[in-house]
């Protein structure tokens, strides 16, 4: 049975895979009504009927009382507060539950999880326009163990913005942080506010505040008390060169993505700072030029991910640098840079031909077939490459390249992107 078990285990989610399972015989069936095959819920919209659906979402959670997870992301449309107030009866032993795109519910669904759901560890809160800095701040009243938490792109936060800056002291556990924005400038965070953060929540390791309001001074916060972070997501912040001046002792992942007032200057700061950075992205900062890329890949060079789409100062003397000082380059993406030409793609090939996996190159209108073909041909672990609107790049000639590539959609005036199988 223990052999059984374990299989079993592997069946997830466990709403669509063990009801199949248990009518096979009577000894699976009640295997599968183990507690252990249990801890983890998915659901669905197909999980319920049109008539029965919140009876039917009961009966789920009092028969498993040992479930840790609960994800209702996929059913967003049915999901209400009745349903948070099932979870909150039912799941004491619950850690981890995911809301994300639930619209119907509210602040008053979250204080049903807040008062049954002491143990959690991780909520997942995006897209949910009725949700408010209040209805948060109740959950970090009664949940002292959370240590991930996301309220991205809601709407409500707008609502209440003041009280941002009281979650931190209910959540000092917190290792992850996200309340960044997919739109830009639309974030509520300022600099007070990520001030309070960074003083209360010293263990964050990751911290996303895409589009936020803050500036150099909330840098420098983060800088000053969250000496563990490894991950920092400032996309479409204002933040200039002085900003980059902060050091972050563990910082591996840091995105730059539209903040476009950042310079040369700003980049060298950032590579002497932070010379253990393996990601960065610094699309669309149009201000950067081969300088600055030069400062990077000599004090960066465990680089592994990098994009700078849209840098259209950076020509084949950065990539250049790039290549030479960063061996280790798994994926690069830069598109739109119209002054890359075949150089720069033999200067991969000669230095990145065994570690580099995915190159987007797409809008790169000089590159042409005799530089893609030294490059297909040095670099034998390539996965993937984008090469739509490349103009100078003839169907034929990318087809004949490499018997390995699996051309999709390919039309004699645009170029897909090319999976290499």
């Amino acid at each position: 049975d223990e052999l059984i078990l374990r299989v079993f285990s592997f069946l997830q989610p466990a709403l669509v895979h063990l009801p199949p399972v248990a009518q096979v015989c009577k000894r699976w069936c009640g295997l599968c009504q183990d507690s252990s095959l249990w801890t983890s819920l998915e659901f669905s919209s197909t999980t319920f009927s049109s008539t029965q659906q919140e009876e039917v979402f009961c009966s789920i959670l009092q028969r498993r009382g040992n479930v840790q997870r609960i994800d209702l992301s996929a059913c967003w449309n049915l999901v209400t507060d009745r349903y948070l107030e099932h979870v909150g009866k039912n799941c004491s032993k619950l850690t981890q539950l995911n809301i994300s795109g639930c619209r119907r519910i509210t602040d008053r669904g979250l204080a049903h999880v807040a008062n049954g759901c002491k143990k959690l560890r991780n909520v997942i809160i995006h897209a949910c326009p009725e949700i408010t800095c209040q209805g948060v701040v109740s959950l970090a009243k009664q949940c002292v163990n959370l240590e991930e938490l996301t309220i991205s792109d809601c709407e409500g936060l707008w609502r209440d913005p003041h009280r941002m800056r009281t979650i931190p002291a209910y959540c000092t556990r917190l290792k992850c942080f996200n309340v960044g924005w997919s739109s830009a400038s639309r974030g509520i965070v300022i600099d007070l506010d990520i001030k309070h953060f960074a003083m209360y929540c010293t263990q964050l390791r990751h911290l996303n505040v895409r589009s936020s309001q803050i500036t150099d001074n909330g840098i420098a916060y983060i800088a000053q008390y969250c000496r563990l972070l490894e991950h920092l997501d400032l996309g479409h912040c204002f933040i200039t060169d002085t900003g980059m001046k902060c050091r972050f002792p563990r910082l591996r992942h840091m995105d730059l993505n539209g903040c476009w007032h950042l310079t040369d200057s700003g980049l060298k700061y950032l590579a002497a700072n932070n010379p253990n950075l393996e990601y960065l992205n610094i699309d669309w900062c149009f201000r950067i030029t081969d300088k600055g890329i030069e400062h990077l890949a000599k004090r960066c060079t465990k680089l592994r991910h990098i994009s700078m789409a849209h840098c259209f100062s950076v020509s084949n003397r950065g990539i250049k640098q790039l290549s030479q000082n960063c061996p280790e380059i798994a994926e690069l993406n830069v598109s739109g840079n119209f002054l890359l030409t075949d150089k720069a793609l033999k200067y991969l090939a000669e230095s990145n031909s065994v570690s580099l996996r995915t190159l987007n190159v797409e809008g790169c209108t000089r590159l042409t077939d005799q530089g893609m073909g030294m490059l297909l041909q040095s670099c034998g672990r390539l996965q993937r490459l984008n090469v739509r609107d490349c103009r100078n790049l003839s169907p034929d000639g990318v087809w004949l390249l490499n018997n390995n590539i699996r051309v999709e959609g390919l039309c004699q005036r645009e170029i897909p992107t090319l999976v290499c199988s």
